[in-house]
């Protein structure tokens, strides 16, 4: 359950979201628009996203360590809870460019889902770049799927699962859905690398969104389209009972 929501922030939350948002408006923007390949919409899903981690902030489930160093202090870049799916280099350069002193880390509280048999609720380490840019690819996944028109993407990953060829691809609309059920039910580490490479990033492009090194994406990739094929011929299989 989320905690209470918050009528106001402090001043140093409100000043370290402001500096994200001026530092990473711009490219995330971009980002999107490369995916979407419309600008209204690439605006509108950054503004969204933006809207989300205020809330997300207010509500506790996102900390912003305030009380942090962030330059030449090897240990404010240690992961308290021993796990960091960003993979960010503990020892690594602050990645914000103008030398500001916010942190550019965040502690995410992932709650137990409804009906979820889980009851420990998890804190991990993100970069605040990485959980943006992970917030603005779901987004893009609801876009898409509302979509008539089918995006190359799309069509790229239903071939990668169908082993028929595109003879094999059927139902288009039916398929569409699938895909993006697929990428939702896989591991955000998986899924967000396998779509935005499907979209046509290169491999630097996405390790730097994700904030680890490049050559763990050419081995995450093949790990993701093994896990997508699976997923989704699982499903398909269960469509045609």
């Amino acid at each position: 359950m989320s905690r209470v929501l918050r009528a106001e922030m402090s001043p140093g939350e409100s000043a370290c979201i402001a500096h994200a948002f001026d530092v990473n408006r711009q490219p995330l923007t971009h980002f999107v628009h490369r995916m979407t390949e419309s600008l209204f919409e690439a605006q509108d899903v950054t503004q969204d996203v933006f809207l989300r981690f205020i809330l997300e902030v207010r509500a506790g489930n996102v900390v912003l360590e305030l009380d942090r160093p962030c330059r030449g202090d090897p240990e404010s870049a240690v992961d308290p809870t021993g796990a960091d799916p960003t993979g960010a280099d503990p020892t690594g350069a602050d990645p914000t460019p103008d030398g500001s002193e916010f942190s550019p880390y965040c502690i995410v509280h992932q709650h137990p889902r409804s009906g979820s048999s889980e009851k420990i609720e998890l804190c991990t380490r993100y970069l605040i770049r990485s959980w943006l840019y992970h917030a603005a690819v779901n987004k893009t996944y609801d876009l898409q799927r509302s979509r008539k028109r089918e995006s190359i993407a799309v069509s790229q990953l239903e071939l990668q699962a169908s082993s028929g060829g595109p003879e094999r691809v059927f139902r288009r609309q039916q398929n569409r859905e699938r895909v993006f059920t697929t990428l939702k039910r896989m591991n955000e580490r998986e899924s967000f690398p396998l779509w935005t490479h499907a979209c046509g990033f290169t491999y630097e492009e996405i390790a730097g969104f994700m904030g680890i090194n490049p050559n763990t994406i050419g081995y995450l990739i093949p790990l993701a389209r093994a896990s997508f094929r699976k997923y989704y011929l699982a499903d398909l299989r269960f469509a045609q009972r």
